[in-house]
């Protein structure tokens, strides 16, 4: 996606990169944080090379649009965005999404951009690396994850979370890559 779009890609931190590839890391113009895991590296990378960031998965069309302008954004300006903090969130019920922060944050994002769907982002207490909203609840046990799906109009999650899921509430699969 990056190279479709006139980025080249020196190095995927994390992601079968070889060592060549991950010394060139510093020659970045910006970084794309794909998730809570790579922020202290991005934020090093901005300490030591001046290297801006931008947090976020590039889901659904409008939301990889913006991703593409918030990358020009920081580039050109010098400065860290997180464009999958800016979302509306539901009232009771409405959608909940469960998952790693800025990934289950930037599908949350892609959600309401493409379908006008204001989305909770429920993170799992050990996954939590990185700013939620108010709005989105931090969760520390599965009786706490339970209650949040009764509370919830439409739960999206990894299969793992279905059998804490209550009779009635619609569940979507939603594989959370371990």
């Amino acid at each position: 996606w990056l190279e479709e779009n006139g980025y080249t890609v020196n190095a995927c931190l994390a992601m079968g990169s070889s060592p060549e590839e991950i010394s060139s890391a510093g020659n970045a113009g910006v970084n794309l944080v794909l998730s809570g895991c790579g922020c202290k590296a991005a934020e090093w990378f901005r300490q030591q090379f001046g290297t801006p960031w931008v947090e976020g998965v590039p889901y659904g069309i409008k939301f990889a649009e913006e991703q593409l302008k918030q990358l020009k954004i920081a580039e050109t300006e010098q400065i860290c965005i997180r464009p999958h903090l800016e979302r509306k969130i539901p009232g009771s019920g409405g959608i909940s999404v469960v998952g790693e922060g800025i990934t289950a944050s930037s599908f949350a994002r892609a959600l309401e951009m493409e379908y006008g769907f204001p989305v909770r982002v429920l993170l799992p207490e050990a996954l939590k690396s990185n700013p939620l909203l108010p709005e989105d609840r931090l969760i520390s046990c599965e009786d706490s994850m339970s209650e949040a799906f009764a509370n919830s109009g439409t739960v999206i999650a990894d299969p793992l979370y279905q059998p804490l899921m209550p009779e009635g509430v619609p569940f979507f699969r939603y594989p959370h890559e371990a």
